[in-house]
């Protein structure tokens, strides 16, 4: 089987590239971070938070000396506020990322190993 080469455009060259939209997706994201990892985050929607500010189940009496918590649920817990502290807290720690986007295709090198990654805009999928 031959192979064609091709040439896609670099967005970001990172160590860990995180998927999702949960709050999760962010933790994993500053993680990674705080481990020394250059990091991308993708969200397949318009925000981060699908579980808390998407669905509405806002969590009461929340507490704990995590940076994340902190971030995302201090002051007032509505939506639009935990989005926002989302996107902050990945902000602050220089992390890029992208929503509505989603993973279509892994690359790889010559000797099989991971190269890269092709993402796509939701909306054309």
């Amino acid at each position: 089987m031959s192979h064609s080469r091709i040439e896609v455009p670099v967005i970001a060259a990172v160590d860990v590239i995180v998927v999702g939209a949960s709050t999760g997706t962010v933790a994993a994201a500053l993680a990674a971070r705080e481990a020394g990892a250059t990091v991308f985050a993708l969200s397949d929607r318009t925000y981060f938070g699908e579980e808390t500010a998407g669905r509405l189940e806002l969590w009461q009496n929340i507490q704990g000396d995590e940076p994340l918590l902190k971030e995302a649920f201090s002051g007032t817990l509505e939506p639009g506020a935990i989005k926002r502290g989302l996107e902050t807290a990945l902000l602050k720690q220089q992390i890029p990322f992208l929503f509505l986007t989603r993973p279509v295709a892994i690359l790889r090198d010559e000797n099989g190993d991971i190269g890269g990654l092709i993402v796509a805009s939701r909306t054309a999928l």
